[in-house]
């Protein structure tokens, strides 16, 4: 697990995309073991979290 964890801020930091919740989503799929539902799940959010930003990008102010 903290291999996993490890590797995931690893590539972030690499990738200058750092984002908390990314490590927490690689430690529940080690702790949880991989299934189709987990994809699944992580799709499905990445997918209406991409969704909101597209639609509601006007709305949004850049706090950096």
């Amino acid at each position: 697990m903290a291999l996993s964890v490890g590797f995931t801020m690893f590539v972030k930091v690499i990738a200058n995309v750092e984002h908390p919740p990314a490590c927490g989503t690689s430690l529940g799929v080690d702790v949880d073991g991989f299934s189709g539902d987990i994809v699944l799940t992580i799709l499905i959010s990445s997918i209406l979290l991409a969704a909101a930003h597209y639609f509601f990008n006007t709305y949004m102010k850049d706090l950096v």
